[in-house]
């Protein structure tokens, strides 16, 4: 049980790491985004483009990733009780 809770959490680490940085493109798109200030321009509607898809990357992927969370602490949970199990 213990390695599957190393597990967790050093797989939590690296998404966490990794869905800093998707925010942090997010971001920096956002600012681009704004500086335009003719919403009607062909700029601010690439730059608009641009956040919305990169939003919708990093939506997905989060989603992703709190599912794999999910599915390791419930492996993770399993050994436990299997371990509880055979004590008793």
């Amino acid at each position: 049980m213990e390695k599957e809770v190393k597990e967790l959490f050093e797989y939590m680490k690296q998404e966490k790491n990794k869905l800093q940085k998707l925010e942090k493109g997010l971001i920096e798109l956002k600012s681009e985004r704004d500086g335009f200030t003719d919403e009607n321009s062909a700029f601010y509607k690439q730059a608009k483009q641009a956040y919305d898809d990169k939003y919708k990357e990093y939506d997905s992927y989060r989603k992703q990733v709190g599912d794999g969370i999910k599915a390791k602490k419930a492996k993770a949970l399993d050994y436990k009780k299997k371990f509880e199990d055979l004590q008793t």
